[in-house]
Formats: structure tokens, sequence, C-alpha cells
């Protein structure tokens, strides 16, 4: 893979670092701040929004550079799974891109503190995947 290549991964996974650090701050004060205020509650889903858009762009690229063809967002998921990042959390990463479609779509009754809650408890899951998918490409 080329430097240029990596370098694009390394973007990407810099844009699941900081924003999941945003989320992170935000999210710790709990729901309350961002059930009352509209402004933080909208900057705290696009950080989302953008964590897990990262997160499935470097899957597809994955995908594309290792010949196994691009999907949908769930497909590339389970295409990088046990490669680039541990089988263990693909769950919790598909469970994230649903979130993220249902906050994009405002998809089921949408509920707010739900949505926060479950945020909050993927955080993990997410630097998880950032640091697995970091050693991926340092071993290339």
């Amino acid at each position: 893979m080329d430097q240029e290549r990596i370098d694009r991964y390394l973007e990407k996974l810099l844009r699941v670092r900081e924003r999941s650090g945003n989320l992170e701050e935000w999210l710790a004060e709990g729901s309350e701040p961002l059930l009352t205020n509209t402004e933080r509650r909208l900057a705290t889903y696009k950080a989302f929004q953008e964590v897990v858009e990262a997160i499935t762009d470097v899957c597809a690229m994955f995908a594309a550079d290792n010949e196994m063809g691009v999907g949908d967002d769930y497909e590339n998921l389970d295409k990088a799974a046990g490669r680039l990042y541990d089988e263990k959390i693909k769950r919790g990463l598909e469970t994230a891109n649903g979130l993220r479609n249902r906050i994009v779509h405002e998809y089921n009754k949408f509920e707010n503190r739900r949505a926060l809650e479950n945020m909050k408890g993927l955080l993990k899951t997410i630097k998880m995947f950032e640091k697995e998918a970091r050693g991926w490409i340092r071993s290339r």
C-alpha cells in the first residue's frame, strides 16, 4: 500500500479519534443538558454521524484494497470483521451504523434520550475499532 493511501486511512481514523473525543466529553455531562439545548444535541448527533461515516469509509477502503468489492455499509463492516478489526466488535459497529441511520432519517419515533444513551454505550466499541484499525495500518 502506498503512503498516500495510508495517509487517507489515517485521516479517517483521526476523524474517528477527534469526534469520539468530542462525544466522550459531551456525553459525560449526561443526557439532560443535551436534551434541553438543541444546538448541543445537534452537534452531538453530527459528531456521532461523522464517527460512523469515517468507520464505514475505512471499511469500504479496506474492502476495495483487498479486492473484496465495495458493498453497502453493513456489507463492508462484515468484510472487514476479523481482518481489519476484531470480529467481537462487529455487532457494536452495526448498531452504531443503525443508530446513525435513525439519527439522520429520524426513523421509528426517534427518542433523543435513548439515542444519547446508546451513543455513550458505543464509545468503547468505537475506540476499539480505531485502535485495531491503526494496528492494521502499522502492520502494512
